[in-house]
């Protein structure tokens, strides 16, 4: 039986390409879609002007869009072919979510990462992170990394 493969889904056009070409070389495999969501900051949380309530309310919307989100991935790497289930995960930036991806695949035993990669100038990734990069130069499984989708830096 083929290996496992991990496919990141973040919602964005990027990804969804990541999944289909994936598919179109690997599908018919196991497959793991993993979404992680971003945590907000606790400084942010505390500054609801209706206190508790209102942060309550924002981790709620957080939860159920990760959740949609992560739905999505999930019938989209059905439609491509693979038998997918899915994982989500929280995390503290850009580096969280790399690593958090990164653990995934060391828990399932996973023989390739895909990711999408959105093309960002090098200094616009030096400023706001790079999620392929880190899981490209991080990760000790081998990562399918499928560029943007017009070929250009953002």
């Amino acid at each position: 039986m083929p290996g496992i493969v991990v496919l990141t889904y973040d919602g964005s056009q990027d990804a969804r390409r990541a999944i289909a070409v994936a598919g179109g070389l690997l599908g018919g495999r196991p497959a793991v879609v993993v979404h992680v969501q971003i945590q907000i900051p606790p400084p942010m949380i505390g500054a609801a002007p209706d206190g508790p309530a209102e942060d309550e309310a924002v981790e709620r919307y957080m939860e159920a869009r990760s959740r949609r989100v992560l739905e999505e991935g999930i019938d989209l790497a059905a439609k491509a072919g693979f038998e997918p289930e899915g994982v989500n995960r929280i995390a503290d930036g850009v580096a969280g979510v790399w690593h958090a991806i990164i653990e995934v695949a060391k828990e399932r035993d996973a023989e390739l990462i895909v990711v999408g990669h959105r093309g960002l100038s090098r200094i616009k990734s030096a400023l706001l992170g790079s999620v392929s990069n880190g899981v490209v130069n991080h990760s000790s499984v081998p990562v399918l990394t499928v560029p943007a989708t017009d070929g250009t830096a953002a």
